[in-house]
């Protein structure tokens, strides 16, 4: 197997950089400059290596967006031939199962600039898209007899409770608040199987 390139090493060093500087000064206050001395390069090397500050971006989109996908292939991945929804459950609100301070800070600053910089925002909305079909191919295969728009609105409703508990992370909220999550997802999956959510 033939080593990585030096280009290669030092450009996902400097996105390191770029996203630790992300985590602490949001998008915008991540400048070359801070990005050059957190990574323990010069300014003329960030641009050599990984470019101008929109090529930066661009590049932190689409790092982000790979780290995702290979989080959410794992997860799925993990799942066992038989009990998967309850599995899933499980594996997205167990006590070790949120985001690091650093990763939730990331996630949050990128999605605040989303709105002004559309780099960011294609990947990460493709992402969340891409999870929520995922989790509704998991809960149609577990209540095939419920109507799509309850498929939807209960995937919908794992999401929304699965990000809400990482994004209070670093609040470090008392465990019953992701036990509570957790017992309010089983309670959307447990309505799909009940007769009255057949398919309409």
């Amino acid at each position: 197997m033939p080593r990585p390139s030096l280009k290669h090493q030092r450009s996902e060093e400097i996105l390191a950089a770029f996203a630790r500087c992300v985590a602490r000064f949001g998008l915008d206050g991540a400048t070359l400059e801070l990005v050059a001395d957190e990574a323990g390069v010069s300014r003329p090397a960030v641009r050599h290596f990984v470019g101008n500050r929109e090529d930066l971006i661009e590049a932190l989109a689409a790092h982000v967006r790979r780290d995702y996908q290979t989080k959410m292939e794992t997860l799925f991945a993990w799942l066992p031939q038989t009990g998967r929804i309850e599995a899933l459950i499980e594996l997205l609100f167990a006590p070790n199962a949120a985001s690091s301070s650093e990763d939730v800070a990331l996630a949050q600053a990128l999605m605040a600039a989303a709105d002004r910089y559309p780099s960011v925002a294609a990947p990460l909305k493709n992402w969340i898209t891409e999870f929520d079909q995922r989790i509704q191919d998991e809960l149609s295969a577990h209540a095939p007899n419920a109507a799509p728009k309850d498929i939807a609105a209960a995937s919908f409703g794992i999401l929304s409770l699965y990000f809400n508990i990482d994004a209070l992370t670093q609040l470090r909220m008392p465990e019953h608040y992701a036990d509570a999550a957790k017992t309010a997802a089983l309670n959307l999956i447990s309505r799909l199987e009940e007769p009255s959510h057949g398919a309409n």
